[in-house]
């Protein structure tokens, strides 16, 4: 038996082999850039969000 990276007792762990992906691989598809929207957005309302704060803080 060859020796592996770590042993408890006489059981012996084989490591895994690394698996080197791309990006699109990893992901298993493609992605809907949604995110731009989701950025805009927050940004938006945290900018209605301070004016509200600021006229009822007068």
């Amino acid at each position: 038996m060859a020796k592996a990276n770590s042993s408890f007792g006489d059981v012996f762990f084989m490591a895994e082999p690394t698996q080197h992906k791309t990006g699109t691989e990893a992901r298993a598809g493609t992605t809907p850039h949604m995110t731009r929207y989701v950025l805009v957005g927050g940004l938006v309302l945290v900018v209605v969000a301070f004016v509200l704060i600021l006229f009822i803080a007068r």
